[in-house]
This record gives C-alpha cells, structure tokens and sequence, in this order.
C-alpha cells in the first residue's frame, strides 16, 4: 500500500471487518486526529474518534448505504465525496428517532506519510 487511497481502502476494510489489531498498520492509532464538524470538534486517538463515530453514525442509524460519488488523489492526500443514506432508529443530536430516510453529503480524508493520521469530515443532510 503506497498510496493514500490504497491506504484509505484498506482502513476502511479493516474498520469494516473489525479487524482492530492490525489497524495500527494504516492508522496513526494515538496521533490519529479528526474533526467531525457539528458532532465532535477536534479528537485525538483512534479509540475516541471510532467510538464517536460508532455513537454518531452507527448506532441511531439502520440500513446505511454509502456510495462515492467523487475521488480526487494527490501524493500524500486523498478526498472522497460519498452520499450515505440511512434510516433515523435513535436519538441523533437530542433527537429521537423518527423512523425516516435520510441522505448526507460530503466527507473528506487526508492521509500523511504511510498511515491514515488527520481526517475532518463533514455532511450536509
């Protein structure tokens, strides 16, 4: 893997499959840096942004169906636009759940060195 999106790629088969114990090979597991804007601000460590992303966009959300629609590659850094969609199961941002189909836009990564080490992303329902 030497590209960010052979790096982005396989973080997000590893993510997908849990296979946590050797995410540390495409992840900066401690220096790990994200802003998930209007959820998290800036966190730092892999471990505390996966669990908000597990509270934020796993748990009150069913039948997620995520497509990239965009990719653009440089040398150390790759952005991808996707559309996710997703039915609302449990409370999001103080609000409970309603049962209804929802679409997001927009996230974008960024990949420094060999492993995945700053990420912000933001979504626009």
């Amino acid at each position: 893997m030497t590209s960010p999106l052979e790096i982005y790629r396989e973080w997000q088969r590893r993510q997908q499959a849990r296979d946590f114990e050797h995410l540390g090979e495409v992840v900066d597991l401690e220096g790990y840096t994200e802003n998930c804007l209007g959820l998290t601000g800036w966190t730092t460590g892999y471990g505390v942004a996966y669990q908000n992303f597990v509270k934020n966009m796993v748990t009150p959300w069913a039948d997620r169906q995520t497509t990239v629609e965009e990719i653009v590659e440089g040398q150390d850094a790759v952005v991808i636009r996707s559309r996710t969609e997703a039915t609302h199961i449990g409370e999001f941002l103080g609000i409970p759940a309603t049962g209804l189909r929802i679409a997001c836009l927009g996230r974008g990564y960024h990949c420094e060195g060999q492993g995945w080490s700053r990420r912000w992303a933001m979504g626009a329902a």
